[in-house]
């Protein structure tokens, strides 16, 4: 049926990725490039793919990434004014063979402490019984909730609460959510590392 096929695309996708991964691993707008001309000799009739990479920069705080036409992730950081949300938007369009719109890189920095969600749009576009959406401010409040916590305890925080908000609704789209926390090692001049 049509969870078979896509079962088979995805793991089709991950394929490609991977063998593109170690020709292109410093740049990801051609990996999406070269992804896109392979996926062309088999997508025709199915609906493009979106895309999120990223990638640190060796020996920095620096975190590339290009965006495909998923959701916007979301960089969050406390500072001593408050919270800083940068929507990650930068790369291109969704891949889709007969598209030849260009890929670009955007660039943030990833400093300890600083959070990266990637949600999909269920997790916003979640409904409360009366119809009220959740949005990304409930999305983006989730997540400061537990900013302090593990990542995998900022995902299962903000899962939950998405799920309290719409009373348990089974009616609603499919909820993802990766979440990475960069979190600094005991010693001040060693690296960062991600949960």
């Amino acid at each position: 049926g049509p969870s078979e096929e896509a079962s088979v695309r995805l793991v089709q996708l991950q394929a490609l990725l991977r063998t593109r991964a170690r020709a292109y691993h410093e740049d990801l707008a051609e990996l999406a490039d070269s992804t896109r001309r392979a996926i062309a000799l088999s997508a025709a009739g199915r609906p493009p793919i979106a895309l999120f990479c990223a990638r640190f920069v060796s020996g920095s705080t620096r975190l590339r990434y290009l965006n495909a036409g998923v959701y916007p992730p979301i960089h969050l950081r406390r500072t001593p004014d408050g919270a800083q949300i940068v929507r990650l938007t930068t790369g291109g369009d969704p891949l889709e063979p007969q598209s030849a719109s260009l890929f670009q890189e955007g660039e943030i920095e990833f400093l300890p402490g600083d959070i990266l969600a990637i949600a999909s749009s269920g997790i916003p576009g979640a409904a409360a019984p009366d119809g009220t959406i959740w949005g990304e401010g409930g999305l983006v409040d989730a997540l400061l909730a537990g900013d302090k916590d593990r990542a995998a305890d900022i995902a299962q925080h903000t899962l939950a609460a998405a799920a309290a908000f719409t009373a348990g609704s089974q009616e609603q789209p499919p909820r993802i959510l990766l979440v990475l926390r960069r979190q600094a090692t005991g010693s001040s001049s060693g690296p960062a590392l991600l949960q």
